[in-house]
């Protein structure tokens, strides 16, 4: 059961809505759906991480500037990670955990060759 003012939760056998006070009756609450919960917002924020880690990654790899490239293979190995510590340890994290790697050692190759 939902408040129809505010949309918060509210248990069964309540008669007022713990947010904003709103008398909450079965006759005018109003179900939402299923709301997401913590995890499933926690999981989402890990795959766009790990996403925009793989994309970071596979520019590193691919653009041919080598400071940047240093610096987006950083960036994707550090987002990889933190997507994993958010519960998101999907193929598309792995993927650009190693893409970034990948990046990052290539630019790291590419500069010594350049500076010698």
């Amino acid at each position: 059961m939902f408040c129809i003012q505010c949309g918060a939760k509210a248990g069964d056998g309540v008669r007022f809505c713990n947010k904003c006070g709103t008398r909450v009756d079965t006759e005018k609450t109003q179900s939402f759906g299923n709301p997401q919960s913590p995890l499933d917002a926690q999981l989402d924020k890990g795959k766009i991480m790990a996403i925009v880690s793989l994309v970071l990654g596979i520019t590193a790899m691919l653009l041919p500037v080598a400071v940047i490239d240093v610096i987006l293979g950083i960036a994707g190995i550090v987002l990889a990670v933190m997507a994993k510590k958010e519960g998101f340890t999907g193929g598309v994290q792995l993927a650009g955990f190693i893409c970034s790697i990948v990046g990052t050692t290539l630019a790291f190759f590419y500069t010594i060759y350049i500076l010698y």
